[in-house]
């Protein structure tokens, strides 16, 4: 039922008055507060080609970002949601938005020697609230589109890309 809860909450299915409620039913804290997501995709070849093989790695970039994952002034939260794993960060304030995206990098190239595979990551947009994540992932799902133009196992920031976007 949690992972449901977060499918919905990301893929914006969520009223932001119900948000809160959905998430203590299922005793999921959510504090207000400046969240970001990204979306982490493995960026091997031949793709598609084993199913199992797939849904058992992306629980291995689960389990590896769970316990890899590490940034003061931040915390996280990793759900998988579609082909990727969803990475939800709570900042401290926006100046721990360029780390994060070290941080990520940092992943990347640990997932390498880890999972033999390397990492592929979009970040969207920081958002005022988890009620606002889902914006935040349609960023992010934008920015990992680019992968194809910037080569894989490389960190994409949608505002990095589409500048514009950061004056919605």
């Amino acid at each position: 039922l949690r992972e449901l809860f977060y499918t919905r909450l990301l893929s914006g299915q969520l009223r932001p008055d119900q948000v809160q409620d959905r998430a203590a039913r299922y005793e999921i804290d959510l504090p207000a507060g400046l969240w970001i997501a990204a979306l982490l995709h493995v960026d091997a070849a031949g793709e598609g080609e084993d199913t199992d093989r797939d849904e058992l790695l992306l629980l291995s970039v689960r389990s590896f970002l769970e316990e890899h994952f590490s940034l003061e002034g931040a915390s996280a939260r990793v759900v998988l949601y579609g082909d990727a794993a969803a990475l939800l960060v709570l900042l401290s304030g926006r100046d721990r938005l360029y780390p994060l995206l070290e941080e990520l990098e940092r992943l990347s190239l640990l997932s390498r020697s880890y999972l033999g595979v390397p990492l592929a990551a979009g970040v969207g947009l920081p958002c005022q609230g988890p009620e606002e994540l889902h914006r935040s992932v349609e960023g992010a799902r934008s920015a990992l589109d680019y992968r194809a133009l910037t080569g894989g196992g490389r960190v994409s920031y949608i505002d990095d890309l589409e500048p514009q976007s950061s004056a919605d």
